[in-house]
């Protein structure tokens, strides 16, 4: 990642800034191992709050990020915005691999008869229970939801403050969104240590759809900079939350696999909104994307009903 984002800034054509944007994209992955590494060094009545802390950490980079892109990008261009994020990803890299520790075996590969290996898969599929794969639709719900409105926030601030400084005024405006993302990051992370992370689903879900709608609706930029806030604190919650629920309803040597799952359909329902919005941008304007995003939320609401039943039942048995 660090040496593909750089070469964003040289491509000499959409196809060639296609191509490369996938690489960087498929590269950059770290949020899923840093989940699962915190989850198997951290005891199991701490993993809300390391789990929250992480996300916090996670927002706090988001803020400096988007200001300093907003401001970069006014002032000195794309392309200075590109090869900066090159930098810092390998600081990041230098920085792990120097600090971190972790006490990892890989288990011995051993030959195992056809009996053997169907008895493995078989096993493994008794561990997607109705519980994991309800959690795993949440997270493609989860992914359509908090992304579908991203690509258009620059035109949102356009809308209510014109174009003037439009970058920096959209960095301004992420940078409290992210601030709010780093508090719910903080607070649901250490109330899913305290109490039932699924009792946590329903305010942070009304919640969301509301405020996304607010944003809809802003007529002013103040107005957008205090709802976007106030979005991503409650958004923000439902990531650790989930995350959660799903420790407590799989077992340790499984965990890597299913937050690969999770985070691989939080990314695809990225992808399905990027092709919803744009039409809906095109038919109904850049508030209807905005007001599609409340509904997924709201979608979400009674859905989460039966999602609890499932994990209730698969937790009770655990």
């Amino acid at each position: 990642a660090g040496i593909l984002y750089p070469l964003l800034a040289f491509a000499g054509n959409f196809w060639w800034l296609l191509g490369i944007r996938f690489f960087t994209s498929f590269f950059s992955g770290t949020v899923n191992p840093a989940q699962t590494l915190l989850v198997a060094t951290t005891p199991k009545e701490w993993h809300g709050t390391a789990l929250g802390l992480l996300s916090t950490c996670i927002w706090s980079g988001d803020v400096t990020g988007y200001l300093a892109g907003g401001l970069m990008v006014d002032y000195f261009g794309y392309r200075v915005a590109f090869l900066s994020c090159g930098f810092f990803y390998i600081v990041g890299g230098v920085l792990v691999h120097l600090l971190v520790r972790e006490d990892f075996v890989a288990p011995a590969p051993k030959a195992a008869s056809p009996k053997v290996k169907q008895a493995s898969k078989r096993k493994f599929w008794q561990v997607a229970t109705p519980a994991v794969l309800w959690i795993c639709a949440f997270f493609l719900l989860m992914g359509m939801a908090r992304r579908i409105d991203a690509p258009f926030t620059a035109m949102l601030v356009e809308t209510v403050n014109g174009a003037d400084k439009a970058a920096t005024y959209t960095g301004i405006t992420s940078a409290f969104a992210a601030i709010g993302g780093i508090i719910a990051g903080l607070v649901v992370g250490r109330l899913c240590d305290r109490v039932a992370p699924g009792k946590l689903l329903l305010p942070i879900l009304i919640s969301s759809g509301l405020f996304t709608l607010g944003q809809a609706c802003s007529q002013s930029l103040h107005a957008l900079i205090l709802f976007r806030f106030l979005t991503y604190m409650a958004a923000a919650g439902l990531q650790p939350a989930l995350q959660v629920m799903l420790t407590k309803v799989t077992s340790p040597e499984k965990r890597g696999t299913f937050f690969g799952w999770t985070a691989s359909l939080s990314t695809a329902g990225g992808v399905l909104c990027n092709l919803l919005s744009g039409a809906l941008a095109y038919y109904v304007g850049v508030r209807g994307v905005f007001v599609a995003g409340a509904l997924i939320f709201l979608i979400m609401v009674p859905l989460h009903i039966p999602f609890l039943r499932a994990y209730l039942k698969e937790y009770r048995k655990e």
